[in-house]
Parts: C-alpha cells; structure tokens; sequence
C-alpha cells in the first residue's frame, strides 16, 4: 500500500521542512533588507562626524566632505546588506 500525501508520513516531514528553510530565508532576506537601509544611513552620520573632526572638512570647504560621507553610505549598501543576511541565517539556525 502506497502513502497519499493526506496520511502523514514523508510528505508531512518534506512540507515541514520546506516551511522552514522559507521562514529562515525569509527571515535573512528582511534582516538584509533592514541591514541595507538602515546601516547605511548610520554609516553616513559616522562618516560626517568623523569628516567634521578634521581640520579642512566645515564651513567654508567646497562639499568635498560631504560627498565623501555620502559615497561611503552607498558603496556601504551591499556590504551592510550581506552582513545582516548571514546573521540572520546565523541566527535563524541557531534559534530552534
């Protein structure tokens, strides 16, 4: 006798485990999504100030600074982003 997909068995077991592994990809692909737009931005801020510190960044300099800070923030994007991913599998894996 055959096992049908409504009496449990291997395919209850298969579905279950194809639930997860979406919940944990789920989960590092929103963790990535968090980590590419809000990272970033503190990236940003962190490169104003530190720019502010110096002696030739400020009032009177031509923005050089500024566009600095920002190319920081963008170049940072995929970087924070595949960061956050792998904790976020890090952490969905660890989690039980």
């Amino acid at each position: 006798m055959t096992k049908q997909p409504g009496d449990g068995g291997d395919f209850t077991q298969w579905r279950s485990r194809i639930s997860a592994g979406f919940r944990l990809i789920g989960t590092a692909l929103l963790t990535a999504l968090f980590g590419a737009i809000f990272l970033p931005m503190v990236t940003f801020f962190l490169a104003m100030i530190a720019a502010s510190l110096t002696s030739n960044c400020g009032a009177g300099s031509s923005g050089g600074c500024e566009m600095w800070a920002g190319s920081v923030a963008i170049v940072s994007i995929p970087v924070w982003a595949a960061i956050a991913f792998a904790l976020g599998l890090y952490g969905g894996l660890k989690s039980p």
